[in-house]
């Protein structure tokens, strides 16, 4: 057995569990852990979880697995602990949800395109931290490792805490580097 908390930020999913070894002996990833919680929550039931994977092609032909959506079917009650257990306020060590309740429902997020040119995506990025999330991050990318492991492929350890979020990416420059001049920048920037 592994423990991995899943937490998903935005639509307010916090959970801690056991997830038991793969049948056919290889590591467990991150799409095995989401996998696992899927099936534990269902998501027609207070606390149900669910999410959309998708495989795009790469332009050098190779493909890549990414996520597409989460849900969650909040019970209206956040898990601080992620153990099952509503976690009093005055007993949540701080952590809080700015002081207000969030109604009872589902909850979903999903990537899409917010623009064309340039070119904006709304993308889920996950984080994998060591020591339930007091640990090294252990998904940051280096120079020269080819970009981001898809999250059929990242192996998760023991005690690994794993986030996701929904980011928005501008994949290429408002306004070219050979472009750009301080007075460009200038009057573009006000429209934003």
């Amino acid at each position: 057995m592994m423990e991995i908390r899943l937490r998903v930020a935005g639509i307010y999913f916090n959970r801690k569990r056991n997830i038991p070894p793969n049948a056919d002996g290889t590591a467990i990833t991150i799409k095995n852990a989401m996998d696992f919680f899927k099936a534990q929550y269902p998501i027609g039931g207070t606390g149900g979880f669910d999410y959309g994977p998708k495989t795009v092609d790469l332009p050098d032909g190779t493909k890549f697995s990414l996520v597409e959506s989460i849900s969650h079917n909040f019970s209206g009650a956040y898990d601080f602990n992620g153990d099952g257990k509503i976690t009093a306020g005055k007993d949540n060590k701080g952590k809080t949800l700015g002081n207000n309740n969030r109604d009872g429902g589902l909850y979903a997020l999903k990537s899409q395109m917010i623009q064309t040119s340039p070119k904006i995506n709304l993308v889920w990025q996950y984080y994998v931290r060591e020591r339930d999330g007091e640990g090294t991050l252990r998904s940051r990318t280096t120079p020269g490792d080819n970009g981001f492991t898809g999250f059929d492929n990242f192996e998760l350890k023991d005690g690994d805490e794993l986030l996701w979020r929904l980011v928005t990416i501008q994949f290429e420059p408002l306004i070219p580097a050979e472009k750009m001049t301080p007075k460009l920048a200038f009057n573009a920037l006000r429209y934003l």
